[in-house]
């Protein structure tokens, strides 16, 4: 009879360490899930960091591209300004109305825009036109 309660004792010993040791597996575990959890979140936090970076340096470049391509259409229509349009130099008020009066007709310049170029897009293959009409012409009798 001893030697089966020597052998009982046994066994509970044995399934005491087991248990033991199954505890401090489980610990760990959890331990592990934790840490993974909260690396989980960090990278989570740092990767929507990353991307609304991304979003903003998308827009940046967008509006960036869109101030350098209003820059040269600025740019752009000021040369042709400056080279159809010369700027006189300033005079009298009398001066200046005289100096209109007295320049005759076909000396004047006349600018005329299609509606493309007023929108700011240039086409050189079609020439400035103005709406013309036909004039009426009267039965001789």
């Amino acid at each position: 009879m001893s030697e089966s309660k020597a052998r009982e004792e046994q066994l509970k010993k044995q399934i005491a360490e087991k248990e033991e040791k199954t505890k401090k597996v489980f610990m760990g575990a959890k331990t592990k899930i934790n840490q993974l959890n909260s690396a989980n979140v960090q990278l989570s936090k740092e990767i929507e960091m990353k991307r609304s970076k991304v979003r903003i340096n998308a827009l940046k470049s967008q509006y960036e591209g869109r101030l350098l391509r209003l820059d040269r259409e600025l740019r752009e229509l000021r040369g042709t300004q400056a080279q159809s349009d010369p700027r006189e130099e300033p005079q009298d008020q009398s001066g200046a109305k005289a100096g209109d009066q007295a320049r005759p007709a076909d000396q004047r310049q006349i600018s005329l825009k299609s509606p493309a170029q007023d929108r700011g897009s240039s086409s050189l293959s079609d020439p400035p036109t103005a709406n013309i009409r036909p004039t009426t012409s009267t039965p001789i009798s």
